[in-house]
Parts: C-alpha cells; sequence; structure tokens
C-alpha cells in the first residue's frame, strides 16, 4: 500500500519491505542456525528470558469502560481541531501549491522568517533546514498555496530582499530548489492515501478472518486501527493550538501538516498495531480451546500473559520512533511525531479497545467482577460416584444378595 501511494515515499515503502523479508529470514533460520550451533557445543545448556512482570494479575478489562470515555475524549477533541484548521491541515501535497528552499546571508531567527512569509505569501509555513557544519539560520524551506512558480519566486524576493543569499552563478538566482505540485496531482495523491488505508483494513480483516476462522477477531482489530488513526490524526491537528506555547515548545511541537510522509507513517502504524494486536488474539485462542466461549475472565488472563512482551516489544519500538523525532531533522518532524504517539496508542487500543470490541462482537460473559455474570455451569445427567468403593451411589440397592 505504501508502494501505492506516491513517488514521494516509495523508498521508504521499498526499504521497508526488503527490511521485513530479511527479519523474517533472520528469525526463522538464523536465530534457529545461532542455536542449533551454541547448544552443540555446549556453550549454552539453558536460557534465561527476561520478564518485566513475572505473574501479573491486573484488572484491564474492569476499566474498559474508563478507556473508552478517554479515547472518545481525544477523538471528540481532535475531530474539533480538525474542523477548527480545515483545509490549513493538508500540505501541498494534497492541496496543491509550491516549494521554494532558500539560503540567507546572515542567520536568521525562524520565527522572524515565519512572520514575514505569511505576510507575503497564502498559507506560507516555514521549515528551517540545517546543513552539518552549518550554522543554524540559514537554509529555510517555504511551502505556499500559491501554485504560480514565478509569482512565489517574486514574493519572496520583494518580501526578503537583499537578505537572500544568491546561489550559483546567476545573478537571480536565489534558490535552492523550487517544486510546483499541481491541483490534479494533489487530488489524485489524496484518493490515492485515502484509498491506500481502507484497501489496508479489508486486506487485514480477510487475513484475521481465514487465520482464526472468524470474522470477529478482524473487525475487533480494525475498528482498534480506526481508533489509532483518528487519535493520531487529531493529535496531529491539537498540535496547531499548542505550537508556539510553553508546552508546545517542551514538547518540540509544530503546527504540523498532513503530508505524503504522514500518510507512510499511518500505514507502518496499522501494521504495527495489528501486529501488537494479533499477539493478544492468538493467547484468546489458545487459551479458549476449541468449542469454548470467550469471556472476560478469559481476555483478561490473555492479556495479563502476553503483558511483558506487549511492553518490551512497545518501548523497543517507541525508544527508536523518539530518537527519531528527537534528532531527525525538521525534514521527518512530522512523520516522526506520528510514530510517537501512534506506537503508544497502538499499544493501548490492543489491550482496551481491540479485546472488549472482540468480546462485544460475540462473547460470554464471565467473573462477575469483570463486569458480568458468571455463566451456568453445564447440567450433567451423570450419577455420583463412590470412589471409595467404585460404584454408583444408590446402585448397591439393586444388587441381589446371593
Amino acid at each position: 500500500m505504501l508502494y501505492a501511494v506516491g513517488s514521494a515515499v516509495k523508498g521508504f515503502a521499498v526499504t521497508l519491505i526488503i527490511g521485513l523479508l530479511a527479519n523474517l529470514f533472520t528469525a526463522v533460520f538464523v536465530c534457529r542456525l545461532v542455536f542449533d550451533i551454541l547448544e552443540k557445543n555446549r556453550w549454552i545448556t539453558r536460557v534465561k528470558m527476561a520478564s518485566i512482570f513475572p505473574r501479573p494479575n491486573v484488572d484491564f478489562v474492569g476499566k474498559r469502560r474508563i478507556a473508552a470515555a478517554a479515547s472518545i475524549l481525544v477523538i471528540v477533541a481532535g475531530m474539533a481541531a480538525l474542523i477548527s484548521r480545515g483545509s490549513g491541515l493538508l500540505d501541498i501535497d494534497f492541496t496543491g501549491g509550491t516549494l521554494a528552499a532558500v539560503r540567507f546571508q546572515q542567520p536568521t531567527d525562524p520565527s522572524a522568517v515565519r512572520s514575514l512569509a505569511a505576510k507575503t505569501l497564502p498559507d506560507a509555513t516555514v521549515e528551517e533546514l540545517q546543513l552539518r557544519g552549518e550554522p543554524a539560520g540559514h537554509r529555510f524551506l517555504i511551502r505556499t498555496t500559491l501554485q504560480d512558480p514565478e509569482r512565489v519566486k517574486t514574493k519572496i524576493r520583494d518580501g526578503f530582499g537583499d537578505r537572500l543569499a544568491r546561489v550559483g552563478l546567476a545573478e537571480q538566482s536565489m534558490f535552492d530548489r523550487l517544486d510546483n505540485f499541481g491541483g490534479q496531482v494533489a487530488r489524485e495523491m489524496q484518493s490515492a492515501a485515502f484509498a491506500a488505508i481502507v484497501i489496508s483494513m479489508f486486506v487485514i480483516v480477510g487475513y484475521l478472518w481465514i487465520r482464526f476462522q472468524n470474522v470477529r477477531y478482524g473487525l475487533g482489530a480494525v475498528v482498534a486501527l480506526v481508533h489509532d488513526v483518528l487519535v493520531v490524526l487529531g493529535l496531529v491537528a491539537i498540535s496547531g493550538w499548542l505550537a508556539g506555547t510553553v508546552f508546545g515548545d517542551a514538547l518540540m511541537l509544530e503546527a504540523f501538516k498532513i503530508n505524503l510522509p504522514m500518510i507512510a507513517a499511518f500505514l507502518t502504524l496499522v501494521g504495527y498495531s495489528v501486529n501488537d494486536t494479533i499477539v493478544v488474539f492468538d493467547r484468546i485462542r489458545e487459551t479458549k480451546g476449541k468449542g469454548q466461549p470467550i469471556t472476560w475472565a478469559l481476555i483478561n488472563d490473555s492479556i495479563n500473559q502476553t503483558l511483558s512482551r506487549t511492553i518490551l516489544t512497545g518501548l523497543a519500538t517507541w525508544a527508536v520512533a523518539l530518537i527519531l523525532y528527537l534528532l531527525g531533522g525538521p525534514a521527518i518532524h512530522g512523520f516522526a511525531f506520528c510514530l510517537v504517539a501512534g506506537v503508544l496508542v497502538g499499544t493501548y487500543s490492543s489491550i482496551y479497545i481491540a479485546n472488549p470490541v472482540l468480546m462485544w462482537f460475540g462473547g460470554t460473559v464471565g467473573d462477575p467482577r469483570l463486569g458480568g455474570t458468571a455463566p451456568a455451569s453445564p447440567k450433567t445427567s451423570e450419577k455420583p460416584v463412590d470412589r471409595a468403593k467404585g460404584t454408583a451411589s444408590g446402585s448397591r440397592k439393586n444388587r441381589k444378595v446371593a
């Protein structure tokens, strides 16, 4: 799906595909080979695995209503921010416009560049660039919805004047880069991005339906994925409200706009979130066995049994995303923000969203402490057995004494 979205993220998609295939080969073959060598040479005789929670017993499903209320609150706030920002939430990848890379002769404060660009160009956004070994405040990317490149060049020259540095040999050349995105291309990208997300969710429903032999597993996972996308999308919109505040500066927030790299982040999160959800679903299937109902108690036990794995995997992935957010630079700052928020949201939804939805699509109430009444014990027609005598009670009176 990533490969089909657009040329801007095809390199990322190819790298991700190769990485996943290499990871699968390493996990299935290389790890097995290494352990075989170590074991045959008696270099290892016992394998110990770290566990954060040896025997957790947390009542997760008992807090499902609080979690649902929190999710609804965040989604509603995000949708309000989304409506408030309107088309200003979309970058020129999806609206059409022009991108210009300029260079200043003297170090310039980014806020001053943003202020002057807002007065000069419609819907202008400014992003600072910094090359290694070069002082900050010299290079900037300016995006605007104005689609005429010549008018953009003229307005930038008139607005910034002699502060711009000349690039190249031409006397009038003041732009390191000047790219134009037409309205038709932008609309096609919007359609491709939306179709990629929707198709990926249908594929996930089909895959889980086949794997678990029950469509409700797929529906539970997709509801969790929709939740993740809505929450992260809402956080992207809310960033516009917090940017420039003390809280926003502490979190390194900007007025993020949705572009192709962010769509790549959303699709990546779809894959991560469903992988985390499948781990819990697998444990539910293994624990309940064939023909047994799914109960709240069963779901709670399965979550606790996989809790260490969920947290360890989530922390490892989140740490990488956080490093990318802190040190990755402005070009991928929005992409990294979606990953940082999405990994946390995806881990949360695999516990508090996917499993309750799985139960609501058709389960049996379990432990009354977990929000229901205990299922009635099945009636049997067997007679009680007198183990001391090895006979069924009441049978002695039917015997004839010789």
